[in-house]
């Protein structure tokens, strides 16, 4: 095994504006290429955002809009990071965070950024299993590491290079590190057609996937946020370190990249409807035969539960799947504030004293049963309303250049599809984009949910 001290680190700190990954910019970077024994080279810059830093952040990394008014935007710095992270490991505190605003940055410039990364964060974890607290600030005191000034670039950077120092000093053989890069792969667990490379080649972005055997045939189909990480997920030995029999089977992936979460789910419910892949048992075709019933208990409080359906139950809405049955009781819990007490899943009820919150104190008899009663009513009509109306969805494509689009005409979920943006003048182009889809029960849930939480899918109703 090729030891962790031969190994180049680029360990690396961004500070940023602070706003969310989704709209953080760069406001300082600090890297240092680490060996494994010494450092070899630094690179730190204060970055121009090119937007407002909040006063907030500003109190909390002591880097002011003052400070980076006359620094290099990214663009100008790109090729120095460029340079010193080629052919090293990128690490950082919470990786998936750091690696993911330089990744968006070099994205803006049009420019690919791949890099094998690994995270102090687990390492720690499992290279001091009896620590109770994992933040780099903790980890900071524990090793007593001198750190001049929390939450600047370079400072946060050089701390971490003492923590990747203490854990190479624990992890002897390098297993720790090759597991990380592996991402916790047994290599030899993968079969002949399957390399890890290929693995990671798959975009981190949300869509479907399609597991194979050796004649081609789709095992499973699943879906995600992350197509890459839950497909690597298949290919990780569980708890009993036993790899799946999925796992075992699987012999080719393949993927579509779909957008976002909406038509990443409509989809994969559509594909696995059409071909009913034997290791989705969660979601084979079937009969309605799961619901949410409502009763009244003793005290006078509407209750909703959910069950395999039966006779005599009063049955609010039927399902195919338990597992859309127990997720949208859940949804109703959070969003209509019912209490956990009264509003339950699965097969067996379990006791509940007290609810946490949105919960209005039902349960322990500070709100009175005609108050909450309301609100469960409010919540049945919203399971059992039809759409209206004929509308489009009309949300983020598969690249910056595209949109996605998902039709819902006369009730139901008439299709989806992408068009590029430059070709869009009216609505009637949306439509013409749409493929037709089956629509399924689940389809109306889907959608439903997507439409009360997405903060980037715009509805535009359809004039009939």
């Amino acid at each position: 095994m090729k030891q962790a001290k031969e190994r180049l680190f680029a360990v690396i700190d961004v500070e940023t504006t602070g706003s969310g990954e989704g709209g953080d910019r760069v406001t300082e970077v600090g890297i240092a290429l680490y060996d494994g024994e010494k450092i070899l080279r630094k690179f730190e810059s204060l970055v121009n955002p090119e937007r407002k830093i909040p006063p907030f952040v500003a109190r909390l990394t002591g880097i002011s809009n003052k400070m980076v008014a006359r620094a290099p935007r990214f663009e100008e710095i790109a090729n120095e990071i460029l340079d010193i992270t080629e052919g090293a490991i990128f690490v950082a505190h919470n990786v998936d965070y750091d690696y993911g605003v330089i990744k968006r940055e070099m994205k803006l410039l049009d420019i690919p950024f791949h890099r094998r990364k690994i995270c102090t964060v687990r390492l720690s974890r499992k290279a001091f299993p009896e620590f109770t607290s994992f933040s780099l600030g903790d980890l900071i005191k524990k090793f007593n590491i001198k750190v001049k000034a929390r939450h600047r670039a370079m400072a946060d950077t050089n701390a971490t290079v003492q923590l990747l120092g203490h854990i190479l000093d624990k992890d002897h053989d390098g297993f720790l590190i090759e597991d990380a890069l592996n991402c916790g792969i047994r290599l030899a667990d993968l079969p002949e057609e399957i390399t890890l490379n290929n693995l990671l080649k798959i975009p981190e972005r949300s869509g479907i996937y399609y597991l194979h055997d050796s004649e081609g045939d789709v095992l499973y189909i699943g879906q995600g946020k992350n197509v890459q990480k839950r497909v690597l997920k298949h290919f990780i030995r569980n708890e009993r370190g036993v790899l799946t029999k999925l796992g075992k089977k699987t012999r080719d992936v393949s993927y579509e990249v779909m957008g976002n979460e909406l038509t990443s789910k409509l989809f994969e419910v559509h594909e696995i409807d059409n071909l009913n892949p034997p290791f989705n048992t969660r979601r084979r075709r079937g009969r309605m035969g799961y619901c949410i019933y409502q009763y009244y208990n003793q005290s006078g409080y509407r209750c909703l539960a959910t069950s395999e359906y039966r006779k005599g139950l009063d049955a609010v809405c039927l399902y195919q799947h338990e597992l859309d049955a127990n997720s949208v009781i859940r949804q109703m819990r959070k969003e209509f504030q019912l209490c956990e007490r009264y509003c339950q899943t699965g097969r067996r009820f379990y006791k509940v004293l007290e609810c946490k919150k949105p919960c209005k104190k039902a349960c322990i008899k500070e709100e009175v049963p005609e108050s909450y009663n309301l609100r469960v009513e409010r919540a049945i009509d919203f399971l059992q309303r039809p759409f209206e109306e004929d509308f489009l969805i009309v949300d983020v494509g598969r690249s910056d250049s595209e949109f996605s689009v998902v039709a819902v005409f006369n009730g139901q979920v008439h299709g989806l599809g992408f068009v590029e943006r430059n070709e869009v003048h009216s609505k009637e182009d949306f439509v013409n984009a749409v493929s037709p889809i089956k629509h399924l029960p689940t389809s109306e849930h889907l959608v439903k949910d997507y439409l009360r939480h997405s903060k980037t899918a715009k509805k535009l109703l359809i004039d009939n």
